[in-house]
């Protein structure tokens, strides 16, 4: 209700004693009655704190100082290094502590933390290290910004630089890992990581074992192989995996030969451009034009879209992985006596070639393709059938030629056929294929057989109407002995009629 000074503000529906009830301060609170003398306490005013829309939530930022207690350290991980029985973690500060002679050595400030449970609160200044394993086993730390975890047997610092002593081993014992480098030696003792008076230092071992003592906990899982575009490859055998068919029914996925120049991987399409997603299980799914490829109840060979579409990745070390189908057990791999990818449950396949894969981050390819223009004069080739369409056949279907992709051109079998013919020179040559001559009759002289082929002409292929050759028979003995097929000199080829 407007007044003077500002609005009384008055409950539409409360009733107390047959009075309206309105809102009231009264007493250091704000209450209700059904109005009184004193109309000041009756009388509000109304004051915007933000136009428009309500002003938004802010949402409660999560804790981001804890992390989880992890039994082991995987590829990737980022984890905190953890003395339990003193409650400190790692830190990034460094100190240099130096004793009465004068002698001194790098240490490592140690921050406290808190455990509950499996949860490790840690203070600010902490050491978070992202893990590396190598192929030897060695555990490699890299601090946030950048920095190697280093132990010489004398200093223990973060470096610029990896190096012999920025390697590390772990011992398990009973209630987590000593932590030793792998080529740090002091008086013939090996050298482990030590927590020591408020620092973090080196020594040979000593009898208080607690103070050698490490946990880890990890503040986020590693991905062996990140989301993204990769090219999946076999790089003993420069293969990449395309999501075409080949081999036996088409049933297996084409290889296609790939080239690594420095860092740059060229010879792949969009065919062999893989979109890799990690789970939130650990594993990762890998799709093709929006079909994950996977494998079926049964067979070795991949497809896509099918009830086991997950796959485990497993680091060899030197960029190399094995990719294993959760759901069968089986490797991925390049089956070079087949010339087709398929799978295997190999117990070799960390040694293997075949199945020792690289994922190489995909480039985005450049659609340089032209379609044929009206005029235009092509062949049509099949990557599954290998080869070009070729002439009618006398069922009325059309019948295939076998070709060779080579640098960028098909080139079909027949015109392959014609370049081991000179016409300068006479080749003797087995027809067995191109015509079938029965023993005891002998042939004649001259054999002219009409022949359909194609040719080059200027790079491209095309047909010709027809083609006669003329055969000069070798001269032999012809017994009921002689073979089905007989060698003899080819002359000379001649093309009549014009290209159509």
């Amino acid at each position: 209700e407007k007044v003077e000074d500002g609005y009384y503000v008055k409950s539409t529906n409360a009733v107390f004693g047959e009075k309206a009830q309105y809102l009231e301060y009264y007493g250091g609170y704000f209450t209700c009655y059904g109005m009184g003398n004193d109309t000041s306490i009756y009388t509000f005013q109304f004051y915007k704190v933000e136009s428009g829309e309500d002003a938004p939530v802010e949402p409660e930022e999560p804790d981001e100082n804890t992390a989880e207690y992890t039994e082991t350290v995987a590829n990737g991980d980022k984890v905190i290094i953890f003395n339990r029985a003193n409650g400190k973690a790692v830190g990034v500060e460094g100190y240099t502590y130096t004793n009465k002679s004068g002698k001194s050595k790098d240490e490592l400030v140690a921050v406290d933390g808190t455990v509950d449970g499996t949860v490790l609160t840690y203070g600010e200044g902490t050491a978070i290290f992202e893990v590396s394993i190598d192929a030897d086993g060695h555990y490699t730390f890299v601090s946030q910004d950048g920095k190697y975890f280093y132990l010489d047997g004398t200093n223990v610092r973060l470096v610029n630089e990896a190096g012999n002593y920025t390697l590390f081993d772990f011992e398990k014992v009973e209630d987590g890992y000593y932590v030793k480098s792998t080529n740090a030696v002091f008086g013939e003792k090996a050298q482990y990581l030590e927590y020591y008076g408020g620092y973090f230092t080196c020594y040979g071992m000593g009898n208080d074992t607690s103070i050698y003592t490490f946990q880890f906990y990890k503040v986020e899982s590693g991905k062996e192989i990140p989301d993204g575009d990769y090219v999946i490859w076999a790089p003993a055998y420069k293969k990449a995996l395309s999501a075409q068919k080949t081999g036996y029914n088409n049933y297996y996925n084409a290889g296609v030969d790939v080239t690594l120049s420095g860092e740059k991987l060229t010879g792949y399409g969009e065919t062999e451009i893989w979109t890799v997603t990690n789970n939130e299980d650990g594993t990762i799914t890998i799709a093709n034009g929006g079909k994950k490829l996977s494998m079926a109840t049964s067979n070795s060979s991949m497809t896509m879209d099918a009830v086991n579409d997950k796959w485990e990745v497993i680091a060899l070390g030197n960029e190399l992985y094995n990719v294993k189908n959760v759901g069968r057990g089986n490797f991925m791999e390049w089956y070079a006596e087949k010339g087709n990818w398929s799978t295997y449950g190999s117990s070799s396949a960390a040694t293997d070639g075949q199945f020792q894969l690289m994922f190489t981050p995909a480039e985005e390819i450049e659609d340089t393709s032209v379609l044929p223009a009206e005029g235009d004069k092509v062949v049509i080739y099949n990557l599954s059938a290998k080869g070009v369409l070729a002439e009618e056949s006398d069922t009325k279907s059309i019948n295939g030629v076998l070709a060779e992709i080579v640098e960028g051109k098909a080139v079909p079998e027949t015109a392959r056929l014609l370049s081991l013919f000179p016409k300068t020179a006479n080749t003797s040559v087995s027809i067995t294929k191109l015509m079938a001559i029965s023993a005891p009759t002998a042939p004649a002289t001259t054999l002219s057989i009409p022949w359909k082929l194609l040719t080059m002409q200027n790079g491209s292929l095309l047909p010709v109407k027809k083609a006669d050759i003329t055969l000069k028979a070798k001269p032999q003995n012809i017994t009921a002995n002689t073979a089905s097929s007989l060698n003899i000199m080819l002359t000379a080829i001649k093309l009549t009629a014009c290209i159509t």
